[in-house]
C-alpha cells in the first residue's frame, strides 16, 4: 500500500501514517508512532496535510484519537484533480513549448540531459516498485535511448530487473500500426513487464508519460523537431497525471 499511495502523490512518511491510522482505527499518536515506525516529531508533520485534505480526522483535545474519514476520500479527491487536469493540459503545452519555467514545471530540452534524468531515476526507483508508462508506439523508446552514448537502454533496463522494478506499459496506439508483430516482441519482451494497449488520440500529442515514486515526466515532442521533457513539480498535477493513467490502463487490452 505504501509505493500505490507515493503513486498517487502522498511523500513516505504520509503514506506510512495513513496507513498506519487506517489500520489501528482511532489511534493515539503514540500508537501511530509505533505502527509507521517514524519519530512523533514527523508523525505530526504527516498528518497535517492529511487532515487539511481531510483524510484523517481527530478527536478529543488532550488525549486525541485520529481516524480515517472515508477510503473513498482518496478516489474522490483524484476525480476533482482529473478534471482540474484536463482543463491544465494545453496550457502546460504551451508553456513548455515556448520555453518558459515556472514552479510547477521544469523543462528539459537536451536529449543527453534527458537520457540521463531517466537512468537516474531508474536508479533512485525503490526496489520492488513499480513505474508506469504511456508511449505512444509512433515514439520508440528504446531508439532514443540508444542515440546516447554507449548501450543507454541496456544499461537503463539493467538497472531495472537488478531492481526487481515492474513495469506497466501502456501504448496509446495499436502496436501493429508501427510495428509488426515480431518487432514489437523482440523490443518489448521483456522480464517484469505488463503491457497493454489503447488506441487513442493522446499519441498525437504527448510521446511519454511517465509516473515514478512521486515523479511524473513527460515527454512530448516540440513544434520546431526534437524532443521536450517536462517534470511535474506541482502536487495537484502530479496526482491528476495518475488518476489519468489509471483510467486508461483500466480500459486497455493486454497484450503481454
Amino acid at each position: 500500500m505504501i509505493e500505490q499511495l507515493i503513486q498517487i502523490g502522498f511523500n513516505e512518511n504520509e503514506a506510512k501514517v495513513y496507513r498506519a491510522v487506517l489500520a489501528l482505527g482511532k489511534p493515539r499518536i503514540a500508537q501511530i508512532v509505533n505502527e509507521a515506525k517514524i519519530s512523533k516529531k514527523l508523525c505530526y508533520k504527516a498528518l497535517e496535510p492529511l487532515i487539511a485534505e481531510g483524510y484523517v480526522a481527530v478527536e478529543g483535545r488532550r488525549k486525541r484519537v485520529f481516524f480515517v474519514t472515508d477510503v473513498e476520500a482518496i478516489g474522490q479527491r483524484l476525480q476533482e484533480r482529473l478534471q482540474a487536469f484536463r482543463h491544465v493540459v494545453p496550457q502546460l503545452y504551451a508553456t513548455a513549448n515556448e520555453g518558459h519555467t515556472s514552479r510547477s514545471l521544469g523543462i528539459y530540452t537536451d536529449p543527453e540531459s534527458i537520457r540521463n534524468i531517466f537512468k537516474r531515476q531508474m536508479r533512485r526507483q525503490q526496489r520492488a516498485s513499480t513505474v508506469r508508462a504511456i508511449e505512444s508506439a509512433k515514439f520508440h523508446f528504446i531508439d532514443f535511448m540508444n542515440e546516447g552514448r554507449g548501450a543507454t537502454f541496456d544499461i537503463y533496463e539493467r538497472v531495472r530487473i537488478n531492481r526487481a522494478v515492474h513495469l506497466q506499459l501502456l501504448f496509446v496506439d495499436q502496436p501493429g500500426n508501427d510495428l509488426d508483430q515480431l518487432e514489437f516482441e523482440a523490443r518489448h519482451l521483456r522480464k517484469r513487464r505488463e503491457i497493454r494497449s489503447l488506441p487513442t488520440s493522446i499519441g498525437n500529442t504527448l510521446a511519454g508519460l511517465y509516473i515514478w515514486s512521486g515523479e511524473v515526466l513527460l515527454l512530448t515532442q516540440k513544434p520546431s523537431g526534437g524532443i521536450l521533457l517536462i517534470e511535474l513539480l506541482n502536487k495537484d498535477i502530479r496526482q491528476g497525471f495518475v488518476a489519468y493513467f489509471e483510467s486508461l490502463w483500466n480500459n486497455a487490452k493486454k497484450i503481454l
